[in-house]
């Protein structure tokens, strides 16, 4: 086993080790710069502990140290569960042990990754935290990596990780300590469709907003992200209300190539309205650097952030940064036009949709993830697809390959997903909601293209990425098929 614990990484056993911390018949051992929360319910009953930084939406508020929920454990545990997801936000594991239960859940994008050993029983932050250097390289599936493409833009679906016998809990559902089995515990039935899309957008908008109150309290500054894109202006649109805060600002990632874009609209938009802007120049990891960040998240993601990942590093010791991730959720990410001509997905398409290649052992775990779903309708599994099978491990995969500034996703919680699954069809498939917030918030934004130069500008753009990573085009290729 690793000797010691980078910043947030994380490992847990029945092992008992220095300075861990004992929950139930377990002991949790944790780096540097992570929060442990101790959690009981409203009548003082211990229901565990949350790791990573949550935020109470109830309470406006990040946790540290202690959380006391407002209801009680009852006899319901699946019902005490979901209260509990629908009064957190941004990102956590939550080690739930009571009297008869011992759980690991992570949040609803698993946003706090979390690994668990099936040859050990342990169960950590990746395979850097469980594994000593020997056994690393031992375990390492150099075929697999290699057919998935991480090294350019690849990951690893299903559960799988970059490690034999490591697997990966996914997003909606629970590690179970006694069998050492996964279980879903999200979605249960099929997604209700919204009565009235503008009240969930009014709540999901409610909940973005709870959550920069919560990180205006905090010692350090609120950074908004301020690019081109759909989901960073809806962050934009949020904050309209807290423009005058001295706790806020506005951050942009500048540069030529692909960041062109986010870099003249950013500064357009933050020069019109006199908003305070951070840009932090694009610069390049070097060698050792990019194979840290790989190694630290297991070798499971390198993608661009392993390359310029030390861009963000000047505002991480002043600034809680919040990004768009997520309003994916709400744009019919994976839907094809023939989807309603489809009354059955199977796991070569559900791989085709994600870009990724398949094997049998692939085709097997998809296959598999299929079978624990518990919603029927086509549109419904591919949601599911995308939040569980990229999301979860490819986005969020990421967390501890850089632990210098904290990234939230306010646009993720249980309840903001469910919201955005729940609009309807038309609103998905012609990418709606920022554009009705936009409106409805500030409706001024509207004037400002979404990712976009202009025709030509966009076509050299995308031609320099493509000629970058030639895989991008064969990803795309197998995307249509």
């Amino acid at each position: 086993m690793k000797p010691e614990l980078d910043d947030w990484q994380f490992r847990m056993s029945k092992h008992p080790s220095p300075n861990a911390t004992k929950i139930g018949d377990y002991f949790l051992e944790t780096g540097a710069g992570i929060n442990k929360v101790s959690v009981e319910d409203t009548d003082g009953i211990s229901v565990g502990m949350l790791v990573g930084f949550p935020i109470s939406l109830s309470q406006s508020r990040m946790l540290h140290e202690h959380y006391k929920l407002p209801f009680s454990l009852g006899d319901n545990t699946e019902d005490f569960v979901e209260k509990v997801f629908e009064d957190l936000g941004g990102k956590f594991l939550w080690m739930f042990f009571t009297k008869t239960i011992a759980r690991i859940y992570v949040d609803c994008s698993a946003q706090i990754p979390c690994v668990y050993d099936k040859d050990t029983y342990f169960v950590g932050s990746t395979a850097y935290a469980l594994l000593n250097d020997v056994e690393y390289q031992k375990r390492f599936d150099q075929d697999l990596y290699d057919f998935l493409k991480v090294e350019k833009d690849g990951w690893f679906p299903a559960g799988l990780t970059a490690h034999k016998n490591i697997e990966r809990i996914l997003p909606n559902h629970y590690l179970d300590l006694e069998s050492f089995e996964t279980k879903r515990h999200w979605p249960t039935e099929n997604f209700t469709p919204a009565g009235n899309p503008y009240a969930n957008i009014a709540e999901i908008v409610n909940i973005v907003q709870r959550q920069m109150k919560a990180v205006s309290k905090e010692t350090k500054q609120l950074g908004v992200a301020l690019t081109a894109g759909s989901d960073s202006r809806i962050l934009l649109a949020c904050s309209k209300s807290l423009l005058e805060s001295d706790d806020l600002e506005f951050v942009t990632v500048v540069g030529a190539d692909s960041h062109e874009t986010d870099t003249v609209i950013s500064e357009k938009i933050a020069e019109d309205h006199g908003l305070k802007h951070v840009k932090l120049s694009r610069k390049e990891a070097s060698s050792q650097q990019k194979s840290l960040f790989i190694q630290r998240n297991g070798h499971c993601v390198s993608d661009s952030n392993s390359l310029y990942h030390p861009s963000v590093w000047p505002i991480a010791n002043s600034h809680i940064f919040f990004g768009g991730i997520g309003g994916e959720f709400a744009r019919a990410f994976l839907w094809r036009k023939h989807d309603n001509q489809i009354s059955e997905l199977d796991a070569k398409t559900v791989l085709r949709r994600l870009g990724l290649p398949d094997n049998p052992l692939i085709k097997v775990k998809m296959e598999n993830w299929l079978q624990s779903v518990n919603v029927s309708r086509v549109s419904d599994i591919l949601d599911l697809a995308y939040i569980e099978n990229r999301t979860g491990p490819w986005s969020e995969a990421q967390f501890y390959g850089d632990p210098t500034l904290l990234r939230l996703s306010p646009l993720i919680t249980r309840k903001t997903i469910k919201l955005m699954v729940q609009l309807p069809s038309e609103w998905k498939i012609n990418q709606r909601m920022s554009k009705e917030i936009v409106k409805i918030l500030w409706p001024d934004l509207a004037k400002y293209p979404i990712n976009s130069l202009g025709r030509i500008q966009d076509f050299f753009i995308k031609l320099i990425r493509a000629y970058d990573n030639p895989s991008l085009i064969t990803k795309k290729l197998r995307k249509l098929r």
